[in-house]
C-alpha cells in the first residue's frame, strides 16, 4: 500500500479533531497516512499539545483553500485525498480507496457525493448538472451507485471529496477555472466511486460554477452534452451517469438477494394489494419522454412486486410499451373536468388530476385494495428488481402522502379504495366552486388543507427527508442490507 496525504479544511482544530482521530483509528496502515489541516483559527495551548503528539499531522493557519496549499503539505505521498471535516470512515478505508482507484487506471480520480444518514440509499451519488443559467452551472445530487460493480465516469468533481494520484492535485489550480475542466484538459478521468467506504454526517452542497470562455470549455461541452448557448443539458449530465441506458451497472450481492427473499416471506401481511398508476401526458400529443424520464420509469416498472399501470398519449405509447406492456392509451374522459388558464392552473390541474387518474385505474383494474399515484419519473435511484416491499407503511385505511419541510409531496399518493370516490367528489366540488368564483383552479395545498379540516381521519402525512422518498419506506431500511453496514 502506498503513502497517502489526506487534506481537510476547518475553522478550528476542535472542529476537525474527531474526524482526524477516526481516520487514523480506522486506517489499515496508519503509519502510511499523513494528515494536513488548513485552519482559520490558531490552536490553543491544549490543542497544540495534542497536535504535537499526533504523528503524521501537519497544519497551517492562513487564508485560502486547501486546494491551493497542496504543495505546502505534500511530502512525496503517492496519493492525495481531499475530504470534508464531516467525513465518517469505514475500517481499512485507505486500502479500499487505493484498490478502487487502481481499477480505474493510472489516471483515474475518484469523486462523487458521499451519502449521509438522510439519504434514502446508502451509496455514493453521482454529480449531476441541474441547470445552466447563462454561464453559471448549478449542480445537484445525481444517481446513487447502489450495488455498482465498478466506478462510473463523471463529468464533474466534488471539491470536498476527491482521491487519486498526487500529480493531479499538485497541478490543479482553482484560480485558473473549474478543476473538472483542468482534469479534462490533462486527460485525467473523473470517476464516481462505486462503494461508500467514506460517508458524511451532513449533506453535501455543491456551489455553482461559472464556466469560462474558450476552446477547452467548448470541447468539454460537446463531449459531455451541454449546449452553452441554449443552456440545455443532456440526460447524461442531468443524471450524472454516462452509460448507454442511463442505468448503473449493478451486481446485486447474493446475500442481499437471499435477504430480500427471506424478508418478503416474513413481512407482516395487512392484505394490501395496491395498484400503482402513472401517466405520461405532455402538452403536445406527439411529444415523447426523453431518456432521463424513461430511465426513471424503467426502474419503477422493473420492480417485480409492484403492479404498475401507465396511461400515455398516443404519440408516446409505442415507446413506453417497449419498457412496460401494461400501458394504456389515455382518454380525456379520465380527467378532472376543469382546466382553467395559465401556468398556475396547469400546475394545479396536473396535481389535482391524480385522483381522477386513480379512479380510471380502478376502472381498468377494479380488484385492488389501494390505488397509488406515482409520478412517471419517480424512481431516481437504482432498485434491486427482487426487492421486498412491505405495504404496511404506506397502504393503510387513510390517504397517505409525504411531507418535506412542512410541504406536501404529491409525487406519490396512496389512496385506499373505499375513499377514492369521496376524494374525487370533494376535489371536483372545490374546483367547481373556485372556478365559479375566480375562473381559476384552487391551489392543491388549499384543497388538501380543506379536506383534512373536514375529514381529518382520512389523511396521514409522513415527514420525509426529501421528495420522492415515500416508496422507500416500504423497502429495506438504510444500512440494513447484509454486508452493507457502515
Amino acid at each position: 500500500m502506498e503513502r497517502l496525504l489526506m487534506l481537510m479544511q476547518a475553522s478550528s482544530f476542535s472542529r476537525v479533531r474527531e474526524t482526524m482521530a477516526e481516520a487514523f483509528r480506522t486506517a489499515s496502515v496508519p503509519s502510511k497516512l499523513t494528515v494536513g489541516l488548513l485552519l482559520t483559527e490558531l490552536p490553543g495551548e491544549e490543542e497544540l499539545e495534542i497536535m504535537k503528539n499526533t504523528k503524521g499531522l501537519m497544519y497551517l493557519v492562513e487564508p485560502g483553500t486547501v486546494w491551493e496549499k497542496v504543495h505546502r503539505f505534500w511530502q512525496g505521498e503517492a496519493f492525495v485525498l481531499m475530504l470534508s471535516c464531516d467525513a465518517v470512515f469505514t475500517p481499512s478505508w485507505d486500502r479500499e480507496l487505493q484498490q478502487m482507484q487502481q481499477k480505474t487506471g493510472d489516471r483515474g480520480i475518484l469523486t462523487g457525493i458521499l451519502p449521509w444518514p438522510g439519504d434514502p440509499v446508502d451509496a455514493v451519488y453521482s454529480i449531476a448538472g441541474e441547470k445552466l443559467e447563462g454561464r453559471t452551472l448549478h449542480f445537484r445530487q445525481g444517481v446513487p451507485l447502489r450495488y455498482a460493480s465498478a466506478s462510473h465516469l463523471s463529468a464533474f468533481l466534488n471539491p470536498s471529496f476527491a482521491f487519486g494520484p498526487a500529480p493531479f492535485f499538485l497541478k490543479a489550480d482553482p484560480s485558473a477555472g473549474p478543476v473538472f475542466l483542468q482534469a479534462f484538459e490533462d486527460r485525467w478521468v473523473l470517476q464516481t466511486m462505486y462503494a461508500p467506504v467514506l460517508r458524511m454526517k451532513q449533506p453535501t452542497v455543491l456551489e455553482p460554477v461559472v464556466l469560462p470562455e474558450g476552446e477547452s470549455m467548448e470541447h468539454f461541452a460537446r463531449h459531455f452534452g451541454m449546449d452553452l448557448v441554449s443552456g440545455l443539458l443532456s440526460p447524461e449530465i442531468r443524471e450524472g451517469i454516462f452509460t448507454s441506458d442511463l442505468q448503473v451497472k449493478m451486481t446485486v450481492p447474493l446475500a442481499v438477494k437471499l435477504q430480500e427473499g427471506i424478508r418478503q416471506s416474513t413481512i407482516g401481511r395487512n392484505n394490501a394489494d395496491p395498484l400503482f398508476v402513472t401517466a405520461y401526458l405532455p402538452k403536445e400529443d406527439s411529444a415523447m419522454p426523453d431518456e432521463q424520464e424513461m430511465a426513471h420509469f424503467r426502474r419503477l416498472a422493473a420492480i417485480e412486486r409492484l403492479t404498475l399501470l401507465c396511461f400515455a398519449k398516443p404519440g408516446a405509447i409505442r415507446k413506453i410499451l417497449f419498457s412496460h406492456p401494461n400501458t394504456l392509451e389515455f382518454k380525456p374522459k379520465y380527467c378532472l373536468a376543469f382546466r382553467g388558464e395559465g401556468e398556475a392552473d396547469d400546475a394545479s390541474y396536473d396535481i389535482l388530476n391524480h385522483f381522477f387518474l386513480l379512479a380510471a385505474g380502478r376502472e381498468k383494474s377494479p380488484d385492488h385494495t389501494h390505488y397509488v399515484w406515482v409520478d412517471f419519473d419517480y424512481m431516481g435511484y437504482p432498485v434491486y428488481e427482487g426487492t421486498a416491499l412491505n405495504w404496511e407503511s404506506i397502504c393503510t385505511d387513510r390517504v397517505c402522502l409525504g411531507r418535506v419541510g412542512g410541504c406536501p409531496d404529491y409525487s406519490m399518493v396512496s389512496v385506499p379504495e373505499h375513499l377514492l370516490d369521496e376524494l374525487c367528489r370533494e376535489v371536483h366540488a372545490m374546483c367547481e366552486e373556485e372556478m365559479r368564483k375566480t375562473g381559476h383552479l384552487p391551489e392543491p395545498d388549499a384543497v388538501l388543507e380543506n379536506m383534512m379540516e373536514k375529514n381529518p381521519a382520512w389523511f396521514e402525512l409522513l415527514d420525509l427527508p426529501g421528495r420522492r422518498d415515500l416508496l422507500s419506506l416500504s423497502m429495506t431500511l438504510w444500512g440494513d442490507e447484509w454486508g452493507r453496514r457502515g
